[in-house]
């Protein structure tokens, strides 16, 4: 056990906020918790400070999604220390996935903790919460996609899954970042002004330039999509994305 995390138990590094926000409910309260990635930026290309890799140096348990790319520096360092990389894919803001990563965090904890069954029976307890919770969340989020079904966006491709799930018609996508070349983006506005779309949903760990340069030709909405959880938490960030939503489809008919 390293030092650091002695008197806590075990010390637990997770990627992104996609995963701490699983794993800070999860895991035995006697455990430490440390993200490395926060939630406004993007896990992909991340720069890891010496600082952030120390703290990984000091750890028990890494939990990771397999596409951040500063991560293969910490692989080939070859430490002694357990590191996971989730099988989840898609996007965790939506609901479903999301359940299926916290059960996919969940194994992984009470394999680290093997035969201690107090805290076994704690982290099942936990979960049981967790779904609980996420299942009344989907309640409010299934009210809520009644008025988006239909809706025509454009979007960045992180938040496609999401909006796809909410109901929306996704008409196209573009690529994250702002070095995508200039024929994507006519491609992408083509289709919008022969769709009609009437908004343009972006992604805040990406560059917003691109997205803002497409629904200026259009003349339609923007909103920004947050694709992680931040610092107020998993559900508050999922229904500020569809509030974002709510309010463009309000003014839509107000004006009509």
């Amino acid at each position: 056990m390293n030092m650091l995390f002695l008197i806590l138990s075990m010390g637990i590094v997770t990627s992104t906020t996609d995963i701490s926000s699983v794993v800070e409910v999860l895991a035995p309260d006697d455990a430490k918790v440390v993200n490395i990635v926060p939630g406004g930026m993007c896990p992909g290309h991340f720069d890891l400070s010496p600082v952030e890799a120390n703290l990984i140096f000091l750890s028990d348990l890494i939990i990771y999604h397999g596409y951040e790319s500063w991560f293969k520096k910490i692989e080939e360092l070859e430490l002694d220390i357990d590191m996971v990389d989730l099988k989840t894919d898609g996007s965790w803001m939506v609901p479903e996935v999301y359940l299926k990563g916290a059960l996919e965090i969940s194994n992984i904890l009470k394999e680290k903790y093997g035969s201690d069954s107090i805290r076994i029976d704690e982290i099942n307890k936990k979960y049981k919460k967790l779904k609980t919770s996420i299942d009344s969340l989907s309640v409010i989020v299934s009210e809520k996609k009644k008025s988006i079904k239909g809706l025509k966006v454009i979007c960045n491709e992180h938040q496609k899954d999401l909006l796809l799930f909410l109901g929306a018609e996704v008409f196209a996508v573009f690529s994250p970042g702002d070095d995508i070349s200039l024929k994507e983006i006519s491609e992408v506005i083509k289709v919008g002004r022969e769709e009609n779309v009437q908004l343009v949903v972006d992604n805040l760990q990406s560059g917003q330039k691109v997205g803002r340069t497409i629904a200026d030709e259009l003349e339609s909405k923007y909103i920004i999509f947050s694709n992680f959880p931040d610092e107020r938490g998993y559900k508050t960030t999922l229904l500020s994305n569809i509030n974002l939503l709510m309010e463009i489809l309000s003014d839509k008919d107000t004006k009509s």
